[in-house]
């Protein structure tokens, strides 16, 4: 979240402190302006409704009624500090008493749990927001290590021919194989 408050604090660069149209501006007034006429045309629809909602929820109530060429980097250092520090998430954590995790690990929590209840890959891909099935398997999700020795003791069993079930048994179990 933290990046996408950023990408959206670095909106205010396009503004010039001499341009008239923007030097009266509030941040509020300019952010909307350029949500509008800037963003709008150059993202895809899915990144404009996160901005506009970053802005909205975070930006705005904390500078919104600020003139636009009084905020410094120092307003911005101080604000995405105090972001990462203080998050939903902790007051959420706290009231349903599981164990508090950052707000950055989440994305990798939910994909990770979602890939080990067996959910399809594009599912989990949708689920984030992803364009690429690739960057949600390979970034976004893990393999948890009990899951891992489930899976070699599934596989040990089958070599073993410890199998239950005899349906599937293709009449080589248990046959040494030459490797």
């Amino acid at each position: 979240m933290n990046r996408q408050i950023v990408l959206s604090i670095r909106a205010l660069s396009y503004a010039s402190p001499t341009d008239p149209t923007t030097s009266k501006m509030t941040i509020a007034e300019y952010l909307t302006y350029w949500l509008t006429n800037v963003a709008k045309g150059k993202v895809r629809r899915t990144t404009y409704v996160n901005y506009e909602s970053l802005v909205r929820n975070y930006v705005t109530s904390k500078f919104g009624k600020k003139k636009l060429v009084r905020l410094t980097a120092r307003d911005i250092r101080a604000f995405l500090t105090k972001t990462a520090a203080i998050c939903q998430c902790e007051v959420l954590c706290a009231r349903a008493d599981v164990r508090k995790i950052r707000f950055h690990d989440l994305p990798h929590t939910c994909a990770s749990l979602l890939h080990e209840q067996g959910a399809d890959a594009r599912m989990i891909m949708e689920v984030l927001g992803h364009s690429s099935i690739l960057m949600t398997m390979d970034i976004y999700t893990f393999v948890r290590l009990d899951s891992q020795r489930s899976a070699f003791d599934r596989v040990g069993d089958a070599l073993r021919g410890d199998d239950n079930d005899s349906d599937d048994d293709d009449g080589a179990a248990g046959v040494p194989v030459a490797i």
